[in-house]
């Protein structure tokens, strides 16, 4: 993992990053915005044909190609720093969807999907015009992340929010479009919902993947890598998109699977009716031939059972018309041998058994027996069909959810590999950086020590003074007291402090650096003289949070410059005595 990363770090590698990280931004948001103009044509101009070319995948809505124009739009007037017109496309963006979204959570018609335009297309969908929940969700977060990216100034915890959004959007998307490219219609949709098109996660994997690229040059630029939290961020929201979609595969193959019992209950009952009917014409037949009680009560207990089958049948094909018809038929033609029966045993009683053979053995009998039979048969074969088509519809939602399992587990098992060497990666560098920052924090102390150099840091926000050793030690306070700005103020000597205080106030103004040299009274009444440098910390917008300085004890200094002043002036004073010395002797020696 340190050789692939050091790979990474190569000039080359290095180039390419920047050149990924200036166009790639402006190509995602040409391409969204191309694709999002192009359906948005496509519905004003009413062409069928360029929609009927697009049914590979599930055509655009018009909101949504609406807002993958904006998308794409937004993420261009941010790669040229226009982000007040990014923030205010990407606010209108998120507004919009989040409330198409609520009209799904809600069940609520806010009237917002026809608000810019009717579709022609007549579907059974109660709402044609409605952007599916996953697009709606995924271009929330895009516009989210536009508006977060867009407003200034650009802090650091927006850039990071943004690009995770983009990050997650990315992710969703593209499990989206690895569903059309495999197959696996689990994955472009939640169970009966709409589906999100292909078109329009192809055109939210650029945009994700723009703003995040976008994100992350930014947060370069700032000294701060977001890279790290990128693959765990799509490991996560890959899982949840797998289990999401899990739930929803599994949901369907337990409907699909409900199907294939209630497929298995209907052929059960319609074996069970022609067993009986069996029964019953065999118990007819016998107490006709013989006359026997027991033949009447084999048909007695067939014709009710026969009859009981058929009102199971008709309650178990209620939710298919077409078998709920045939069941109809089979009840009516049941209710017509059941007459004819009747009558042949009325006529037995009246006539003899032959008669009544004749009559269940003539050409009428035969043939209500005959459709009998043929419409169980219908219903029988309509059923077996149905079973087919729900045990393949259970084994295909089976086979998908499991490619979906494996696919995706493999995919989050790589990102969060690669997020372990990321953290690894990072952890190293940090480790490395430590170690130098220790070295160069240890030389410095030295350094200061050795020229006995006092260090304080003065929190702007807080007024709150940190000082190492050597400032206690020059201040005269004992170590690890809490100093605040005032004690600061209370040590300079009054006549120093003005000009002291100045020269603080034009360095924060300034922003820059400054120096001064003034005396201290320590409590114990000792003077001391200092010299002072310092320097300014800002922060993020650019306003002075921290200044750091220096103070160095010069009173053995100042005391060396006095003496030597004072010597000084004694050598002038024995030059001017020599001087009117030997003037006076010139003079004396001339008279």
């Amino acid at each position: 993992m340190a050789i692939w990363m050091a790979w990474l770090d190569a000039p080359l590698l290095r180039r390419l990053r920047t050149w990924i990280g200036r166009w790639i931004p402006t190509l995602c948001g040409g391409i969204s915005l191309v694709l999002g103009l192009f359906f948005l044509v496509a519905w004003r101009l009413h062409a069928p044909f360029l929609l009927q070319e697009a049914k590979v995948f599930w055509p655009i809505k018009y909101n949504t190609a609406l807002a993958l124009a904006c998308c794409g739009t937004g993420l261009l007037l941010l790669t040229l720093r226009r982000g007040r017109g990014t923030a205010w496309l990407g606010g209108l963006v998120a507004v919009f969807t989040g409330l198409t979204l609520l009209e799904h959570l809600s069940g609520y018609n806010l009237g917002i999907d026809r608000l810019f335009f009717v579709s022609p297309a007549h579907t059974g969908d109660p709402f044609p015009d409605r952007m599916a929940p996953l697009t709606t969700f995924c271009l929330m977060l895009a516009g989210t992340s536009l508006w977060l990216c867009g407003r200034h100034p650009a802090s650091r915890g927006r850039l990071a929010v943004g690009g995770i959004l983009g990050c997650i959007v990315m992710t969703m998307a593209g499990m989206e479009l690895l569903g059309y490219l495999f197959g696996i219609t689990s994955a472009t949709g939640f169970g009966l919902f709409t589906r999100m098109s292909g078109y329009t996660a192809a055109a939210l994997v650029c945009g994700g993947a723009g703003l995040l690229v976008w994100a992350g040059r930014e947060k370069r630029h700032r000294g701060i890598n977001i890279a790290r939290w990128l693959p765990m961020t799509g490991s996560v929201s890959l899982m949840v998109m797998i289990a999401l979609n899990a739930a929803m595969s599994l949901g369907q193959l337990q409907v699909s699977l409900e199907w294939r019992r209630h497929s298995h209950d209907v052929l059960s009952a319609a074996q069970k009716f022609q067993v009986d009917l069996l029964d019953f014409r065999r118990g007819m037949r016998g107490y006709i031939l013989t006359g026997k009680e027991e033949s009447l009560r084999i048909y007695e207990n067939g014709m009710r059972r026969a009859s009981d089958d058929v009102h199971e049948l008709l309650e178990l094909v209620k939710d298919n018309p077409r078998q709920e018809q045939r069941a109809h038929a089979l009840a009516d033609d049941l209710d017509k041998v059941l007459a004819n029966t009747r009558q042949a045993l009325d006529l037995r009683s009246a006539k003899g058994g032959s008669a009544a053979e004749e009559m269940v053995s003539g050409q009428i009998g035969f043939a209500l027996i005959s459709q009998v039979v043929a419409d169980v048969q219908i219903l029988t074969d309509e059923e077996q069909r149905l079973l087919v088509e729900r045990s393949t519809l259970a084994e295909t939602h089976f086979r998908h959810t499991t490619h979906l399992l494996i696919f995706g587990s493999a995919m989050a098992a790589v990102l969060l590999l690669l997020a372990h060497g990321l953290a690894d990666y990072e952890v190293n560098r940090r480790r490395r950086t430590e170690e130098e920052l220790r070295i160069l924090s240890e030389r410095f102390r030295l350094a200061a020590e050795s020229s006995e150099t006092g260090i304080w840091d003065l929190d702007m926000t807080t007024n709150r003074v940190a000082w190492d050793r050597r400032m206690y030690q020059i201040y005269g306070h004992t170590e690890g007291k809490p100093i605040a700005y005032q004690t600061w103020v209370e040590a300079v000597v009054p006549e120093d402090f003005p000009a002291v205080e100045a020269a603080f106030r034009r360095l924060i103004e300034d922003k820059g650096r400054g120096s001064a040299e003034f005396r201290i009274r320590r409590p114990d009444g000792t003077v001391r003289h200092l010299y002072m440098a310092a320097g300014v910390w800002l922060d993020e917008a650019g306003k002075v949070s921290h200044v750091v300085g220096v103070n160095l004890d010069i009173t053995e200094r100042k005391r060396m410059e006095a003496a030597l002043e004072e010597r000084n002036l004694a050598l002038v004073d024995a030059a001017a005595a020599k001087n009117r010395f030997l003037a006076n002797m010139s003079h004396e020696l001339r008279t």
